[in-house]
């Protein structure tokens, strides 16, 4: 799609805020220097995909690519057990790294926002929704 020069510009221009926003969001801070370029690398954008099916093991990631670009989209069962799936997150880029990376994290903050709400609705701690992997555990 797109050549090496294309994606450092890219990366210059602005993916590297994605990058700090990735460390911090999936494995906590660190200096700067020693956060991996997420967006711009596919083998770390991979480690990202992977952290979100350690998260979210029954989730599911498609990726699409035209003539265009990329586009990534997270799909989660819902309700749990019926078999249909919902978006959590999407998102489409010329890059396939930034694609993968934005898509997670877009899934990841839908994710946390829907459980806020959820506590927030039955107004006091809720436990999470049950995941595919602990109900097959009882």
């Amino acid at each position: 799609m797109m050549d090496g020069l294309g994606i450092r510009k890219m990366h210059r221009a602005g993916f590297r805020q994605l990058d700090f926003q990735l460390q911090e969001e999936f494995f906590g801070t660190v200096p700067p220097a020693s956060v991996p370029s997420y967006s711009g690398e596919r083998n770390a954008a991979e480690r990202i995909v992977r952290h979100m099916q350690k998260l979210h093991p029954g989730w599911r990631q498609e990726i699409a690519e035209d003539h265009w670009g990329y586009t990534v989209t997270w799909l989660c069962p819902w309700p749990p057990g019926s078999g249909r799936e919902v978006l959590v997150g999407e998102h489409r880029s010329p890059v396939l790294p930034a694609a993968l990376c934005r898509a997670a994290l877009n899934a990841h903050r839908n994710f946390e926002r829907y459980e806020q709400r959820r506590i927030r609705r039955k107004g006091r701690e809720a436990a999470p929704e049950p995941t595919a992997a602990s109900r097959q555990s009882s």
